[in-house]
This record gives structure tokens, C-alpha cells and sequence, in this order.
């Protein structure tokens, strides 16, 4: 790569990246980013990110939205609380842009749908689809091929959520079997 990475080449790096992840034999790239929650935090009664940066977080998601044509082969999972998207002020409601793409989205289906662009995951929990058992199952799957080291306080267990209490118990079945 010749020239530095800067805002406008950023989208033309990313597809370099993920072609060269398809040349590795590799089927494609996920992009994980979590806690998007934060462009809405206060530290000492002052918001962490101001509204143009907040702005420019929404324009760059829309960004992503947009290109998915170019980027075949790469997956975008972004996460954070609902106010991410609710809030009128600090969330992507406020960039129109971005807002007029997620609409589809934000559709209330009766029955919850693993393959829908945005997925309330606390909405998933509450459900009563065997979807969840199967992810929790390829989980312990996974963990069993695998050691870990877990030194976790019984005392923590009791406060773990379910996803946390599956891992927890396929990597302690997992050390004490060995």
C-alpha cells in the first residue's frame, strides 16, 4: 500500500483488506464493533463524543450501509443499547441519511428473525424460538475443541447472563474433563 490511511481511502483500504483475506483462502472479514453506546455517554456531566462527532460516527456507518456492493464479502456486526438508535438527539435518529437505510429494519415482526439487519437481542432472549439454544450449543461446541484458562469466582456465576453462564460451563467442563 502506497500513502497513508486517511478518510477518503479508508473504504478503498477496507476493500483491499478483505480481497486479501479471500486470496488467504479465507471466505471474507468480519468487522466487529461493539459498544456504539459510547457516543452517547457523560463523563463529569459532559458528553464524550460532541454532536459532530456523533455525526460523523452516523455518516461513516451510513458510509458502510452504502457500499455494501463493494465490500462483498465482508460483515459489519455492530452492537450497543437501543437508545443507539432511539435517541433523537445523539443516535443514528439523528442523521436523516442514515435513518431513511435502518427503517426497514426497525420493523416489529412477530416472530424473531436472526437474518433481519437490526436484531434485538433482548427481544431474542425473551422469545421462545430455539434459536438461542442453538447458538448456545454451537458455543459449547466450539469451547470443547478448545482449553481455556478460567479462574472465575463462583460467586460471579450467579450474576452472568445466560450466554456468559454457557461459556462459563463449557470451559470449566472442558478443564475439569482434561
Amino acid at each position: 500500500m502506497f500513502g497513508k490511511l486517511n478518510k477518503t481511502n479508508a473504504r478503498d483500504w477496507l476493500n483491499s483488506l478483505v480481497l486479501l483475506c479471500k486470496l488467504a483462502g479465507f471466505n471474507g472479514l468480519v468487522v466487529g464493533i461493539d459498544d456504539l453506546d459510547a457516543i452517547m455517554e457523560k463523563v463529569n456531566g459532559r458528553f464524550i463524543y460532541s454532536k459532530n462527532q456523533v455525526l460523523d460516527t452516523c455518516k461513516l456507518v451510513r458510509q458502510l450501509i452504502d457500499d455494501t456492493e463493494t465490500l462483498r464479502g465482508c460483515f459489519f456486526l455492530l452492537s450497543g443499547i437501543r437508545n443507539t438508535i432511539d435517541d433523537n438527539d445523539r443516535s443514528f435518529r439523528s442523521y436523516d441519511a442514515l435513518w431513511a437505510r435502518l427503517q426497514a429494519g426497525l420493523a416489529d415482526y412477530k416472530q424473531f428473525n436472526p437474518f433481519a439487519d437490526l436484531v434485538d437481542v433482548d427481544k431474542n432472549l425473551a422469545s421462545k424460538d430455539d434459536f438461542l439454544l442453538k447458538i448456545f450449543e454451537h458455543i459449547r461446541r466450539l469451547l470443547a475443541n478448545e482449553m481455556y484458562n478460567l479462574d472465575l469466582p463462583s460467586e460471579c456465576r450467579g450474576r452472568a447472563s445466560d450466554l456468559q453462564k454457557v461459556v462459563i460451563d463449557a470451559v470449566c467442563n472442558k478443564r475439569g474433563n482434561q
